[in-house]
């Protein structure tokens, strides 16, 4: 877990509205050892409601291979 601040920026009529809330990211490895390929992301706030939905990112080799990551791709 680790805490923060979560800043919301709302673009209406007027100036852009700023708000930030204290929050918590959880992440959630799948599994113990330091080249886990997916985590689980998780954002709340100090009394555990929910700011964002949990997301899964995971790691694709060839999709962070140089030829990927090269301009004009």
């Amino acid at each position: 877990m680790l805490d923060g601040t979560l800043e919301t920026t709302r673009f209406t009529e007027g100036p852009p509205q700023t708000s930030s809330v204290a929050a918590t990211m959880h992440l959630q490895f799948n599994e113990a050892r330091a080249d886990s390929r997916e985590v689980v992301i998780a954002l709340r706030d100090l009394a555990d409601n929910t700011l964002a939905a949990a997301q899964t990112l995971e790691q694709r080799p060839a999709a962070s291979s140089p030829e990927a990551c090269s301009p004009g791709r």
